[in-house]
């Protein structure tokens, strides 16, 4: 059943790709609340029909914040926007994610997960300078295919 599901997957993901030219929307990436701090979790969900997908992925526990992410992520390592709108007021987040890493085999995350390394990197408005930035281990879950649900503990940057 996991190799059927993860077939799946697979081929949504490679229709995905040819249908945005090679970007696709996944979810990721840390941010925080002051540069070099940690997000204690983010989960969100990407509905993989929509072209192209786009993910909200909303994050806690970011010291005294927390906030919602939306960004796209390029399979091929690409840099796409990426914005944090944070919970606090009208603070907004600026940057640039990038996938370093996407690993079929679920690395560390529960069984029958996708895992995916993210790099987010924070370049302008409330965080961004100086700018800063962290790696993020996403768990993808494809169980309820075409939505991809993410989740990371913690989130970093």
């Amino acid at each position: 059943m996991n190799r059927i599901r993860l077939a799946s997957t697979h081929a949504l993901l490679v229709a995905a790709l040819a249908i945005t030219g090679g970007g696709l929307i996944l979810p990721a990436g840390p941010a925080a609340a002051d540069p070099g701090t940690t997000c204690a979790s983010g989960s969100g969900v990407a509905d993989l029909t929509r072209n192209p997908p786009i993910l909200t992925f909303r994050l806690v526990g970011c010291g005294q914040r927390s906030g919602v992410m939306s960004w796209i992520v390029d399979v091929t390592g690409g840099e796409h926007p990426a914005t944090i709108a944070w919970s606090s007021g009208k603070a907004m987040s600026t940057g640039t994610t990038r996938l370093t890493n996407i690993d079929f085999t679920g690395s560390g995350c529960p069984a029958g997960d996708i895992a995916a390394d993210l790099v987010t990197t924070l370049t302008g408005g409330v965080y961004g300078n100086p700018p800063t930035s962290g790696v993020t281990h996403l768990c993808l879950d494809d169980s309820r295919l075409p939505a991809l649900a993410a989740s990371a503990a913690p989130v970093h940057l």
